[in-house]
């Protein structure tokens, strides 16, 4: 039997907590970060994929730019609630001999805030297929709460028929979203020295509830190594 597990940011240089500070843009703009890139449609529609689509067929690649200088990752979720994911090369080709489902692709540049570029080859802004808890869970093993439309998860046991080796969860909070593998697949990515991920056995992960509020102390905690944090992807 397959076991499976979460898939979460790892701590880069300069960046120990494990987030990554991406922005996704019709095009390069100067000052980005000073602009309220949040109105973009895919950060603000629930529709990420149409929203996508729409863009891409406006103006071609679309333009992922690091605001951290050169922090180089293969695989980061961007977005919110039901993220995207801006994948290399490396990752994508890894997820497509996987069998990996996607809603929607399109490509994008990967640059700087001085718009030097960061990867020789386009990235891909890629919306996974997601699944609906109960297509995926071990009925007697696994457990949720509602939370408002969404759900919270106390446990969970893939079923020992799941097939797919790479997905997402339908109507999961953001703070619990991310990419669920299988053992093939990790050991796929990690043949192919995917940057930037850790794998945690699902048996052993500890689902992290949504902080009532963040603050600068709670953050400061974080750093220090006071408080755990679990950086989704």
């Amino acid at each position: 039997m397959s076991n499976h597990f979460i898939i979460t940011q790892k701590g880069e240089p300069g960046c120990p907590v494990g987030y990554t500070n991406v922005v996704l843009c019709p095009e390069f703009k100067k000052n980005i970060a000073r602009t309220d890139y949040g109105n973009f449609d895919w950060y603000r529609f629930p529709n990420k994929r149409r929203a996508l689509e729409v863009q891409y067929e406006r103006t071609g690649p679309l333009c992922l730019v690091s605001l951290e200088g050169r922090c180089i990752f293969d695989i980061r979720g961007i977005g919110g609630r039901e993220k995207m994911y801006a994948m290399s090369p490396r990752f994508f080709e890894s997820a497509i001999s996987l069998g990996a489902s996607f809603d929607q692709i399109v490509e994008s540049s990967f640059v700087d805030s001085k718009n030097v570029p960061l990867s020789s080859s386009n990235y891909r802004i890629a919306t996974f297929r997601r699944f609906n808890f109960a297509e995926i869970a071990d009925a007697g093993s696994s457990s949720f709460q509602p939370s408002g439309s969404l759900i919270r998860i106390q446990t969970l046991k893939i079923k020992s028929d799941f097939e797919a080796a790479l997905f997402s969860i339908k109507d999961i909070l953001p703070q619990q979203d991310s990419l669920i593998c299988s053992s093939r697949a990790r050991q796929q990515l990690e043949t192919a020295k995917i940057k930037g991920i850790e794998f945690t056995d699902l048996r052993e992960f500890e689902w992290p509830d949504p902080p009532p509020q963040s603050s600068a102390s709670d953050l400061l905690s974080i750093l220090l190594g006071e408080k755990k944090f679990v950086p989704m992807l």
